[in-house]
């Protein structure tokens, strides 16, 4: 995913030339590169936030010109968003619901998830967060371990990850 240039402050004269109403398309190109200046974000989002002050038509030409120039990619999003997650100590099932609320779609998810999030690294992950939280190791009273259990079921990890983690942690 590609970050404006603000350098360049004039539209291409053929999209310019294309639109209905130059004034408020150019307005909307800015907005929508204000938006991706501050963060990137997902072609929802970005439809969104146009759509609240301009008609759907402009909105769709935008996010038009935009995926031509590759400023908005919903594929290098997620994978960058699964890597970015993953390093703070989520589970697949946290990010997978987290892009479906950005409005990626779920196949873009799914293989998102496949190829940052590997099966065997997960419970590696779930371990070393529940280390972090838990310093003093898997608790062995039934209170202790059903709080252990939500903590990483809140944090996106699915459950057969979690009773491996806490039954290698309990022995």
């Amino acid at each position: 995913m590609k970050k404006p240039d603000f350098s360049r402050r004039d539209m291409p004269t053929q999209e310019f030339a294309a639109s209905g109403s130059n004034v408020e398309f150019a307005e909307a190109y800015r907005v929508a590169l204000r938006l991706l200046g501050i963060k990137p974000r997902t072609e929802h989002e970005i439809l969104i936030r146009i759509m609240e002050k301009y008609s759907s038509e402009t909105a769709a030409r935008v996010i038009a010109l935009l995926r031509h120039y590759q400023y908005i990619d919903d594929e290098r999003y997620a994978l960058d968003y699964c890597h970015e997650r993953m390093s703070y100590g989520y589970g697949n099932n946290r990010i997978r619901m987290e892009l479906k609320n950005r409005g990626v779609e779920d196949s873009i998810i799914n293989r998102a998830i496949g190829n940052v999030c590997l099966g065997n690294e997960m419970p590696r992950i779930a371990q070393s967060v529940l280390d972090k939280r838990y310093p003093d190791g898997v608790s062995q009273d039934i209170k202790g371990r059903q709080k252990q259990y939500g903590f990483l079921l809140r944090r996106g990890f699915d459950t057969d990850t979690i009773e491996r983690v806490l039954n290698a942690g309990g022995q």
